[in-house]
């Protein structure tokens, strides 16, 4: 097992298997309402190789104009659905954060799409962590105050 950095937790079992399924049951009725669209690249316009979607007041979105929030999904143009209440459970749980999130961006990894390193480093208060990521199997708060640089040494590991 590789070393991990210090902010990263896994919790085996923090989400029981009914909770996984009400919460699945949940993301359905997001993707309903804001269904999954291909994001591209700022200024090349590139589609990235993931599809996402978002729930809150704001959703994360980038395109030719560039990475930004917004209060409107740039296909349907419709507002972004709440974030479901087991969300913001898991959230108030686990952020030590006193603010609720705003936005809740959703990215969908079919067999073909790839994630690089990558860090954002343009957000307004890095001491607010970013969110979390909920992947069956995996979840991760990042504290974006302790974050490496991209040249920093890095690992992976595979959780099954």
């Amino acid at each position: 097992m590789p070393d991990f950095p210090s902010d990263l937790r896994l919790l085996p079992g923090f989400l029981e298997p009914r909770f996984q399924a009400a919460l699945l049951t949940a993301l359905d009725e997001v993707l309903a309402r804001a269904p999954l669209y291909v994001p591209r690249m700022p200024k090349s316009g590139t589609p990235l190789s993931v599809r996402m979607t978002n729930c809150g007041s704001l959703g994360w979105v980038t395109d030719e104009s560039g990475y930004r929030y917004e209060g409107r999904h740039p296909e349907t143009g419709h507002r972004w659905p709440p974030i479901p209440p087991m969300l913001i459970e898991i959230w108030e749980r686990l952020a030590h954060y006193p603010h609720a999130p705003e936005a809740c961006l959703v990215n969908y990894y079919g067999p073909a799409a790839r994630m690089g390193l990558h860090q954002d480093r343009d957000e307004q208060d890095f001491a607010a962590p970013v969110g979390f990521a909920i992947a069956w199997g995996f979840m991760h708060i990042p504290d974006r105050r302790q974050a490496p640089a991209r040249s920093d040494p890095h690992s992976s590991a595979r959780f099954r």
